[in-house]
């Protein structure tokens, strides 16, 4: 079993650095970067005693838990006086020299994006071709958004005088592309526009304005849409997409069995039950809108001609011009108003343009929710399915993990262990060219797992090719679908290509233990039981939570696994051992009744915890996390959370059935947003347009920059797959994708500053005890 390392480069070469970069570093620029880590000149080694152990122990502890970012880098720098333990002592002295260098590297990186707004600005100033001016804007604002993702004063950036001209740049571009139809070349710039005033909300209009058109084509003319999305990758210089494939798409099918009451009944569970109150004219204006918006989107009319003739056409948008200024002139909109709309829409489009009823209600309907929230949506009959298999722990398929090659192929990555593809014969790197007789190329990902997947019990023929170009070879196989698990409890590194064999151990030497998250499913909570038994039996005294990029998932899990970190008996004493509770703009502000804690036998209260964050954390993480901190700052758990603030999507959504037969299986749902979620200690963490404080706040804040956030995703990714052999087989332990190396190498520092804060509060094992010097009475320090 191989041992996380630790760095050992020398003690201050990041203060050298600092010194010789001088005050450009060490004073605040004018963007308002602030050099949070500075660094501390290393004193002459000394013998530390028990005392002094014990008191940087718990001072390092408190540092994190207060989020005092410098006194934590200075401890970890004083580690070679204060610290008995010498591989303790090495592993805090090397995170304190990883922390200032990536001060020294944030600063650079600051000083790179300036400089590339800058170019991208004198090109522009070069009256350059269109191309070449997009291509400027293109970097610029990338360049732009990096630096305010960098700052830590973000209103510093906006007022810049360079980011406000690149800014004006390209707004003025994306809105000439947009009157040009250029419908990807301005989604593109707005998107970068909307991402860097995202707390600000300046640009979501337009955003959601380009998203709209796109899904428009997207799923009524998907062969037009190939064709803008080649023509794009052409115009930047990339290869064009392969022939369109329509087994991929089928318009015909995302309209089967749409009724009008399905829609009726969505509108008037939206208007009685969204979280900011009655909404009925807000929906009606945003359904016609979209209507119009697909009356006039040229590029749909290959699909439908009848769009293309001026006359018929005008006369329908004509009348859905009309109809909205009358609802929005009129004081209530109700739901006899509602029926009176969707009877009027439904002839005027028979009058005129002649287009399928289920799309018009269906286009009807997806425009009006957009009037209330990105989560809202309506769930037609066609994506049920699908929806469904996104929310449950297991679906029922043949069991392979596939990627989009570089020539735009579907293939295996890997097929999981005892899964009916595993027993057929499907091998890693196998090109998946047919399902059930039809090509795949020109397919998403998305449609090609539509494809794969179905009923369990039914066959499914999946032709591959496998091997070189000149000795390729094609294969068939019929496979029984069945039911497949998606585990979302993982560990540090897996022991075999079974799903849940895992080493939950990320240092056995200090018995600090490692279980990452990935979403909360039916079986969360279960598997996160039986990791946290295995790591108990070897004697976990420490352990590491990571939520970064945890989406979220079922709020049940969500209390279960928050039930395991803090104590029942003293939470009786703050927040009432409440988990979540929620709030409803609409009324009053109360909610529903809140989550509490559930009584569970666990060691975690006891132990210390570090639950690891980041942007891509949200909903259910976001619960698990600021509970866990809520209950840590009121004594009843011992854990900080560490890394970068969440995403902050604080809402609840209620799935509703909408079919008017009333089954026990809805042939259509709806996902409404009903509540706001409220931390144990008040906090609402939903990010809304124009809030700027939104998420949960890390107790200690550790950022990392883009390419290390890169980096170590792609090794944990490859880490957490172990490809088969043709015999079914992992590879040798020694040939595995080591992640001791996120560590060893510097690459995700967030993990790295909760291991050494956790080892820090552990006793090592009896044969790491050995290696320090003699004592009598040795305690954890």
């Amino acid at each position: 079993m191989r041992q996380t390392g630790t760095s050992t480069r020398v003690l201050g070469t990041a203060a050298a650095l600092l010194a010789a970069l001088g005050t450009a570093i060490a004073a605040p620029t004018a963007l308002g970067y602030q050099d949070a880590n500075q660094a501390t000149q290393a004193q002459p080694a000394k013998t530390a005693s028990t005392q002094d152990a014990k008191a940087w122990s718990g001072d390092l502890w408190d540092a994190a838990a207060r989020g005092d970012r410098r006194e934590f880098v200075k401890l970890l720098n004083l580690a070679p006086n204060r610290v008995r333990d010498p591989m303790l002592a090495d592993s805090a002295s090397s995170l304190g020299v990883s922390l200032d260098e990536h001060t020294v590297a944030r600063h650079e990186k600051v000083a790179e994006h300036r400089e590339e707004v800058a170019a991208a600005l004198a090109t522009l100033a070069d009256t350059p071709e269109p191309l070449e001016r997009e291509e400027a804007l293109l970097e610029g604002m990338s360049a732009a958004i990096a630096l305010h993702m960098l700052a830590d004063d973000k209103e510093a950036v906006l007022v810049d005088e360079q980011v406000k001209q690149i800014v004006a740049a390209a707004d003025a571009e994306a809105r000439a592309a947009e009157a040009d139809g250029r419908w990807y070349a301005a989604a593109e710039m707005f998107e970068r526009l909307h991402a860097l005033y995202e707390d600000e909300g300046t640009y979501l209009a337009d955003r959601k304005r380009q998203l709209k058109r796109l899904s428009l084509i997207a799923l009524y003319a998907p062969e037009r849409n190939h064709e803008l999305r080649s023509e794009r990758l052409v115009e930047s210089g990339e290869e064009a997409l392969p022939p369109f494939n329509p087994a991929g798409e089928s318009v015909e099918e995302r309209l089967e069995d749409i009724e009008p009451l399905m829609l009726l009944y969505s509108m008037v569970n939206a208007d009685r039950h969204h979280v900011s109150g009655s909404k009925m004219k807000d929906l009606l204006v945003s359904g016609l809108k979209g209507l119009r918006l697909l009356a006039e989107t040229d590029d749909l009319y290959g699909a439908y001609p009848q769009l293309a003739d001026e006359n018929t056409r005008s006369r329908f948008i004509e009348a859905l011009a009309s109809r909205t200024a009358d609802v929005e002139r009129a004081p209530v909109a109700n739901d006899r108003t509602l029926q009176e709309v969707v009877r009027d829409v439904q002839v005027w489009n028979r009058e005129t343009v002649r287009l399928p009823d289920a799309l018009v209600l269906r286009v009807f309907g997806d425009g009006a929710m957009r009037a209330l929230d990105d989560y809202t949506e309506i769930i037609w009959p066609y994506d049920v399915r699908q929806f469904e298999r996104s929310t449950r722990g297991n679906f029922s398929g043949i069991g392979v993990s596939i990627q989009m090659n570089n020539k735009r192929e579907i293939q295996v990555v890997t097929p999981l262990d005892g899964t009916p593809a595993q027993r057929a014969g499907v091998r890693a790197e196998d090109v998946i060219t047919k399902v059930n007789g039809d090509p795949t190329m020109g397919i998403s990902l998305n449609q090609a797992v539509d494809k794969i997947t179905g009923p369990k019990g039914t066959p499914v023929d999946i032709t591959v090719t496998r091997g070189e170009e000149d000795e390729e070879e094609e294969i068939t196989f019929t496979i029984v679908r069945d039911t497949v698990e998606l585990k979302t409890v993982k560990g540090w590194e897996r022991i075999d290509a079974t799903d849940d064999h895992w080493n939950w151990m990320i240092d056995p030497i200090y018995g600090i233990g490692y279980v990452r998250l990935t979403g909360f499913t039916e079986n969360t909570t279960e598997d996160f039981d039986k990791a946290l038994a295995e790591m108990t039996k070897q004697g976990v005294q420490g352990l590491i939570l990571d939520l970064r990029f945890n989406r979220g998932g079922l709020l049940d899990q969500a209390v279960e696994i928050t039930s395991r970190f803090v104590d029942y008996t003293k939470s009786r004493k703050s927040f009432g051992q409440v988990v979540v509770s929620t709030r409803n703009e609409r009324t009053d502000g109360t909610g529903m009744a809140p989550e509490r804690l559930q009584r569970r036998n666990s060691i975690l209260p006891e132990i210390p915890v570090v639950v690891l964050i980041n942007e891509g954390s949200a909903s259910a993480s976001e619960i698990v996390a600021g509970a866990i901190q809520d209950y840590s700052k009121a004594s009843a758990a011992k854990a900080v959370v560490m890394g970068q603030t969440s995403f902050g999507k604080g809402s609840v959504q209620n799935v509703l059935p909408i079919d008017p037969e009333r089954r026990s299986s809805p042939r259509a749902l709806m996902k409404l947003t009903t509540q706001y979620y409220v931390l144990p200690g008040g906090r609402m963490i939903h990010r809304v347009p124009g809030k700027i404080e939104h998420g949960v706040v890390p107790d200690m804040s550790v950022s990392m920059l883009p390419d290390q956030v890169a980096e170590s995703l792609m090794l944990r990714q490859e880490a957490d797959v172990l490809v088969l052999d043709e015999e079914g087989n992992p590879p040798a332990v020694e040939d595995r994708p080591d992640p001791s190396r996120l560590i060893s190498e510097g690459m995700d520092l967030q993990l790295n500053a909760a291991l050494v804060l956790l080892q820090s509060q552990t006793r090592p094992t009896a044969d790491a005890a050995a290696m320090l010097p003699e004592e009598k009475d040795r305690r954890t320090p």
